[in-house]
């Protein structure tokens, strides 16, 4: 039987996992990426958190609520600049239509599902291969600032239990045996919810070992040389130019993120992803028995530390603010004012590394993947946050609907 060849657009995460997925399935793949390595887009240095069981979207009634905040706060960790960008109004609008709770526990639901198919994906992959990629289940502990917003915590830990989320609602006393690093900053908040089972990993590094694993196995990885358009033959994607030239195959999968529209243009209607800004800053740990152990979040500042080896990653903020990925000198001071006070001892060598990246969202919190109504063109995009949750679901999801429409 012929050996199917599909080209993979975008290196990232996502695209990793999906060359991979479809590798697995028999495909002859070609990743091809723009930039000099792998994951150097919003993956290369997000929160590093595979959170599971924390995949409510981000369009909620409490979200809405703070919309006001959003537009007039300085200080807010949610940034939200209006611009003169018909997409991004598109996108508000979408997004507001959302936040109401049928529609959260509906994507709640299905996100949950496509969660544990992609924690026993990449499970698989880890258990498989000897990936050097600071993976370990340290377990994640969100901590909540006052008794409503741990209240609204437990009726979401109600509701996922019967989704198959094991989760506990645990007293701030319980917080600081959780995690004794936190036994200065534990009794100011009213509690936390702890999930034992939640996991880290670099995303630089497994983006790097995903394409390693690729090669070994005889498939294509093509750097700094981006997919430029498709080649489209009697109305079927067929394949994609580069500055090299033609590479023809017999699907192409687009994951290239917040700019997927732009190589996807006339073949498909415009989807509805818009870039979430994110920062983070990534600290060598002098001590690292002052350093966090488990993954914790802080709900009312919103931001993540996770423990990668002798390291940490600080990331927070989300904003709408348009394509800019410049990394600003004030979300950096809020990231290390947030490590300072939530771990007081903690103690880390001058040189920080900051990052900024641009996660391609949807208004619903939903990624999408699979076919298109353009033959051969298939796509895998919109996570959002949950880039590093998510991609190796969606990539099996991808591999299987490409599976049975090109066999």
């Amino acid at each position: 039987m012929k050996t199917r060849k599909a080209i993979i657009a975008g290196a990232g995460i996502v695209g990793c996992s999906t060359a991979l997925a479809l590798a697995e399935s028999g495909w002859e793949v070609s990743v091809v990426e723009g930039q000099p390595g792998p994951g150097l887009g919003a993956s290369q240095a997000n929160g590093a958190q595979l959170s599971y069981s924390y995949v409510e979207p981000l369009a909620t009634p409490a979200t809405l609520s703070k919309i006001p905040s959003l537009l007039f706060s300085a200080n807010s960790p949610l940034t939200l600049r209006l611009r003169a960008d018909v997409h991004q109004w598109s996108w508000l609008a979408r997004f507001l239509l959302a936040c109401n709770t049928a529609r959260v526990q509906a994507s709640t639901r299905e996100l949950l599902a496509l969660s544990r198919l992609s924690r026993d994906t990449l499970d698989g992959w880890m258990h498989q291969n000897s990936w050097d990629c600071d993976y370990a289940m340290p377990g994640k502990l969100v901590l909540y600032g006052d008794a409503d917003s741990l209240n609204d915590a437990r009726r979401q830990v109600a509701f996922q239990k019967p989704l198959g989320s094991r989760q506990d609602v645990v007293s701030a006393a319980r917080c600081a045996e959780i995690e004794p690093a936190l036994a200065a900053y534990a009794p100011t908040v009213a509690g936390g919810v702890w999930t034992a089972d939640e996991c880290v990993i670099d995303p630089l590094l497994l983006a790097r070992s995903m394409t390693h694993k690729l090669q070994a196995d005889g498939h294509a990885v093509t750097l700094n040389q981006p997919v430029q358009s498709l080649i489209v033959r009697g109305g079927r994607v067929c394949g994609g130019r580069t500055a090299a030239g033609e590479m023809l195959a017999d699907a192409v999968v687009v994951c290239t993120g917040v700019d997927i529209n732009r190589l996807i243009a006339g073949l498909v209607p415009r989807l509805r992803v818009y870039p979430i800004k994110g920062y983070s800053v990534t600290l060598d740990m002098l001590d690292t028995a002052a350093a966090p152990s488990v993954s914790i979040t802080d709900a009312q500042r919103k931001l993540v530390f996770a423990r990668l080896g002798n390291r940490v990653r600080v990331a927070g903020r989300a904003e709408l603010v348009g394509y800019g990925a410049t990394i600003t000198a004030r979300a950096v001071d809020e990231l290390l004012d947030g490590m300072r006070t939530v771990f007081p001892a903690a103690r880390w060598a001058p040189d920080i590394q900051p990052w900024a990246g641009l996660r391609p969202a949807t208004p619903t919190g939903l990624p999408i993947y699979g076919a298109t109504r353009t033959d051969g063109l298939f796509v895998n995009a919109g996570h959002g946050a949950l880039g590093l949750t998510l991609a190796a679901g969606t990539a099996r999801r991808v591999a299987e609907v490409m599976n049975g429409c090109c066999g």
